[in-house]
């Protein structure tokens, strides 16, 4: 009985063990993720505002005609 009672424990920690792992390696997968899309943002604003810059220039030239 005690056998199978340590059996069991020992079973059990081992898969907390394993749980604890894969949600570290989500976490720090999600933090990887996080900075990509920050640096899409970032490069989305850059055109975004290079696109505006763009169309003002457009807009003085056709108010100058």
């Amino acid at each position: 009985l005690i056998s199978v009672a340590s059996l069991l424990v020992i079973s059990e920690l081992a898969l907390w063990k394993k749980l604890y792992s894969i949600e570290k390696k989500v976490a720090v997968g999600f933090m990887k993720v996080r900075g990509e899309i920050n640096l899409i943002r970032n490069d989305i604003k850059h055109h975004i505002n290079y696109i505006n810059k763009r169309f003002d220039n457009l807009e003085t030239l056709i108010k100058k005609r």
